[in-house]
């Protein structure tokens, strides 16, 4: 899960239904700083879920930028009816959990991303569609998720976790959040991050979780950076974000910026960090970030990739593990996930 690219952890959505100790500070922070683009990296590839009006109203444009399209480039994968609730990447492979509908269960998809060799171009496997895994136990509102190689982890708004095992959500064991402890990842791997107490809890490859040397920030803790190679965190400094490398002691503060008033997420690749901002119309604009100051420069419209497979984008079908035809049916209606047209709006 450790390579290239990263995003400032904006997978999950802070705020409603937070764990414990969290609520208040993350309402203080969502009035001071500009909206999160849903998004999630395993460190070489990149989703961010933008906003635009469709024929049935808003819906949410899912971009796939990975280390290699260059600065500015960015395919559009998948269109769904919502933005997701959360978002978590590993090895390659998307999991996204929407809201709940009608049924009161919310349903967890994934979708591969691979390269081929033979034109250099990104595409979406399976092609065609989205699998479709176990619904989440009902009532269950996700404030945080994270993955690795075990698949996805959920964190409930009572601080609990879930994992995904097989075709079952079933508690994570080995590890008590702390009241204040969110779930995010850090340098690859599923963690507890603690701003209350400074610390930070990793899941290892074996699944057990040890406490870390790397201390949290404390006061103004937005989120802990997805994806990075070494830990990174963002902070709010007065309404202004700012990037912190996180170490033991006190993290290396770098300088605060301005953001636009438009959701942001924020993505790296290789030694380059990226600031993703909604454009309003499905797409977004994509500017450089100064690894040294942590300031975005000029933004630039993000495109389709060079490659002639890499416009290719598939159709948006949700599509059951194990399913019988009704079943597919079924999922799609109440998905109403649609086909992603070709060209960045």
């Amino acid at each position: 899960m450790i390579g290239a690219c990263a995003v400032l952890a904006v997978a999950a959505v802070a705020g409603a239904g937070a764990a414990p100790g969290w609520e208040d500070a993350a309402t203080a922070r969502a009035a001071a700083l500009p909206p999160w683009i849903p998004s999630a990296s395993d460190g070489s590839n990149a989703w961010v879920a933008v906003e635009r009006a469709g024929r049935s109203g808003p819906e949410a444009v899912l971009l796939h930028h990975a280390d290699g399209m260059g600065l500015d480039r960015a395919r559009e994968a998948f269109v769904l009816p919502v933005p997701p609730e959360a978002m978590a990447a590993s090895g390659g492979t998307l999991w996204v959990v929407l809201p709940a509908r009608e049924t009161g269960r919310r349903e967890t998809y994934s979708v591969r991303t691979e390269r081929m060799a033979a034109t250099g171009a990104w595409i979406s496997v399976p092609g065609g569609r989205m699998d479709i895994h176990a619904a989440l136990p009902e009532g269950t509102t996700v404030v945080a998720m994270a993955a690795d190689a075990d698949g996805p982890i959920v964190q409930r708004a009572d601080g609990r976790l879930l994992r995904l095992a097989g075709d079952a959500w079933v508690e994570e064991r080995g590890v008590a959040p702390a009241p204040a402890a969110r779930l995010c990842t850090v340098a690859g791997r599923p963690a507890l991050a603690d701003p209350a107490t400074r610390s930070l809890v990793v899941r290892d490859r074996a699944g057990t979780w040890s406490a870390s040397s790397v201390t949290v920030p404390g006061a103004g803790f937005a989120r802990i950076i997805d994806g990075t190679r070494s830990p990174m965190a963002i902070v709010d400094r007065d309404g202004q974000p700012l990037i912190v490398h996180l170490r033991p002691g006190s993290p290396a503060e770098l300088e605060p910026f301005a953001p636009e008033a438009r959701p942001l997420a924020i993505v790296g690749c290789g030694p380059r960090i990226l600031a993703f901002t909604g454009t309003g119309t499905g797409g977004a604009a994509i500017a450089e970030v100064d690894p040294l100051t942590g300031r975005p420069g000029e933004p630039a419209i993000a495109r389709p990739p060079d490659s002639a497979g890499g416009r290719i984008v598939t159709m948006v079908v949700v599509l059951a593990a194990a399913g019988a035809s009704l079943a597919v049916l079924a999922v799609h209606r109440v998905a109403r996930l649609k086909p992603a047209s070709g060209e960045r709006r």
